[in-house]
C-alpha cells in the first residue's frame, strides 16, 4: 500500500554540478483536513462547468452559482472562508474532450493565475468529476498543479523557486491522503526527467549525467548502478555506440549506464529498457536528445520511491556527445553482428540504442530475464508520443495497453505496430544502410533490424515483445512518459481509483 504521511516533502538532495544545482526541491505537499484551516493564503479549484453539484462545498459552491458565465481560463472570485479569495478554473462538460488532461492543464492555468494575483500559500480543492469516464481526474490535477513548481536547474541556482507549500483537501480525507502520495512519487520521478532534460550540455555531461544518477540511486534506494567507461570495451561490446570519437575530450566521455531494479517478491514482469542520452556539439550551440534516458530515469525513481514488488527492470541509458556533421562513411559491425551504415547525425543519434537492445535481447535468449520478458526503446524525435510494437507486443496488445494507461494518467500517446513496408526503407543484405530520412514507424524497424530483434518475430522460436517509444524531445515530453510508464507498470490505475502498489 502507498505509505501513509500526512506531510509529503517533495526534498530529494543538493547538488551543484557547474554551478547548477540539480534537483533541490524544497517544497512541500500537505492533506489538508479542513477548508477552514488559516494556513492558505487562498483556494484554487478546478471543476467542469456549471459548477452545480451539490456535493460541492457550500461556500464555494454558492458564490460559483451566483454568476451565468465565467469567461478565461480562470477567475478570481471572493468566497466565505478563512482565506477569502479563490482562483476557479472551469472545465468544459466531458462530452466535449476526449482526456481528463483538461483538468492537468486546467490546474497549471489556475495555479499560475493564483500566483499572479499574490497566492503564496495556496490550498487545492479536489472533487471527485461525477463522470465515470474520469475517475481520475482529482489525480490529474493535483498532477498539473505539482508541474508548475518545477524550476529549471539554470535558474535553481538564483534560488528563485516558484512556491514553497501546496496544501491540499478533499471531501474524504483518507483518500486525499493516499492521491497526494501518489502524486509525490509520481512528481519526484518527473523532476529526475525534467532535470535531464532541461539541463544544458556542459551541466548533464555523461560524466555528470552518472555523477547525478549516483545521486538520486543511493545504494539504500533499491535501484543497482553499473557503468561502462572503458573505451575498449565499449568497443569490443558495444561498436555500434562506441563508432566516431569524443574529439579526446575526457569532460564529455561516452558511457553506458545500467540501472537495475530487483526485489525479493517472485518475479511477474521484467522490463528492459533502453534510452538515448545524447548530445551534439555544434559551432554555434549543443544540441539536447536525451529524453529518452530521462524518462527512464525518472521512471526508476518511481520505482525507488514506491518499493513495487514483482517486478524486474532493467535500464541501458546510452550516454555521448557526437561532434555534430561527424558521420562515418564506413559500414560499422554492431553488436548484432549486423553491419550498418548510417548517414546523417539524427540517425545516428537514434541507432546507438541498437547495441543495448541487441545486449537485452541476449538476456532474454540467455533466460537471465525469462518471466515475460519486455523490451522497450525511447528516444525522442517526434512532435506527440507514439508507440510501435512488433509482432509479439502486437499480438500481447501491449501498444495499446500503454495507451489506455497513458489517457488515464492525462498523458494520451498514439499506438501504431509495425508493417513490412515499415522495413522497405533501407537496403538489406551484406550492409544494412539508413536512409537519408527515416522518419515514424521506420525508426522502429532499423533499430529492430540493426539490433538482431528481427529474428524474434511471432513465427520464430523465441519470439520477444519489443515496442518504441518516441517521445517530444521537450522537457513535457519526458516527465510525460515518466507518468505513462509509472501507471502501466507500477500503478495500474482501476476504475474506481486503486490506491494498491502492485
Amino acid at each position: 500500500m502507498v505509505r501513509l504521511l500526512f506531510t509529503v516533502y517533495l526534498v530529494s538532495l543538493s547538488k551543484s554540478i557547474f554551478g547548477v544545482h540539480i534537483f533541490e526541491l524544497d517544497y512541500r505537499v500537505t492533506p489538508e483536513p479542513t477548508l477552514t484551516s488559516p494556513d492558505y493564503d487562498g483556494y484554487v479549484f478546478i471543476y467542469r462547468y456549471p459548477p452545480n453539484d451539490s456535493t460541492i462545498p457550500a461556500p464555494i459552491r454558492e458564490r460559483l452559482m451566483r454568476e451565468n458565465e465565467y469567461t478565461g481560463d480562470s477567475s478570481l472570485v471572493e468566497v466565505d472562508l478563512p482565506a477569502k479569495r479563490m482562483i476557479y478554473a472551469p472545465v468544459t462538460e466531458a462530452s466535449e474532450f476526449k482526456s481528463v488532461r483538461k483538468f492537468g492543464e486546467a490546474a497549471k492555468k489556475a495555479m499560475k493565475s493564483a500566483r499572479d494575483h499574490g497566492i503564496k500559500a495556496p490550498l487545492l480543492v479536489l472533487h471527485l468529476d461525477p463522470s465515470p469516464k474520469l475517475p481520475h481526474a482529482e489525480l490529474v490535477t493535483l498532477l498539473g498543479a505539482l508541474d508548475t513548481f518545477f524550476v529549471n536547474p539554470r535558474d535553481r541556482e538564483k534560488n528563485s523557486p516558484r512556491g514553497k507549500f501546496l496544501g491540499v483537501w478533499g471531501p474524504e480525507y483518507s483518500t486525499l491522503i493516499d492521491i497526494v502520495n501518489i502524486a509525490a512519487n509520481l512528481e519526484d520521478g518527473r523532476v529526475v526527467a525534467r532535470d535531464v532534460s532541461e539541463a544544458i550540455s556542459e551541466s548533464m555531461s555523461p560524466p555528470n549525467f552518472e555523477g547525478y544518477l549516483h545521486d538520486v540511486f543511493p545504494p539504500e534506494s533499491g535501484v543497482n548502478i553499473s557503468v561502462v567507461t572503458d573505451p575498449r570495451t565499449l568497443q569490443r561490446d558495444f561498436p555500434f555506440f562506441s563508432m566516431g570519437t569524443n574529439k579526446g575530450e575526457e569532460a564529455h566521455a561516452r558511457r553506458i549506464v545500467i540501472l537495475t531494479y530487483d526485489t525479493p517478491a517472485p518475479v511477474v514482469d521484467t522490463v528492459l529498457l533502453v534510452g538515448e542520452g545524447a548530445s551534439y556539439n555544434t559551432p554555434r550551440a549543443s544540441l539536447s536528445a536525451k529524453a529518452g534516458a530521462a524518462a527512464i530515469a525518472g521512471f526508476m525513481k518511481v520505482l525507488s520511491d514506491t518499493g513495487v514488488r514483482g517486478l524486474k527492470v532493467v535500464a541501458a541509458l546510452a550516454l555521448s556527445r557526437n561532434p555534430a556533421g561527424e558521420i562515418l562513411q564506413d559500414a560499422v559491425k554492431a553488436r548484432s553482428g549486423r553491419k550498418v551504415r548510417v548517414i546523417n547525425n539524427e540517425g545516428k543519434g537514434k541507432m546507438v540504442l541498437a547495441d543495448m537492445m541487441c545486449h537485452m535481447k541476449e538476456l532474454v535468449e540467455k533466460k537471465e530475464a525469462s518471466v515475460n520478458p519486455y523490451i522497450i526503446s525511447i528516444a525522442s524525435g517526434s512532435e506527440h508520443t507514439i508507440v510501435t510494437d512488433n509482432g509479439p507486443a502486437a499480438k500481447a496488445e501491449e501498444g495499446q495497453i500503454l495507451k489506455v494507461n497513458s489517457e488515464k494518467i492525462g498523458e494520451p500517446l498514439e499506438a501504431r505496430v509495425l508493417k513490412k513496408d515499415d522495413f522497405g526503407n533501407f537496403k538489406e543484405g551484406d550492409v544494412l544502410e539508413q536512409p537519408t530520412v527515416l522518419e515514424g514507424s521506420a525508426q522502429a524497424a532499423f533499430m529492430l533490424a540493426a539490433s538482431g530483434l528481427d529474428k524474434h518475430g511471432l513465427d520464430s522460436q523465441l519470439p520477444v515483445k519489443y515496442s518504441h517509444l518516441d517521445v517530444p524531445g521537450c522537457v513535457s515530453g519526458a516527465a510525460s512518459a515518466v507518468l505513462t510508464l509509472a501507471n502501466r507498470f507500477i500503478l495500474r490505475l482501476e476504475d474506481p481509483l486503486d490506491t494498491a502498489w502492485h
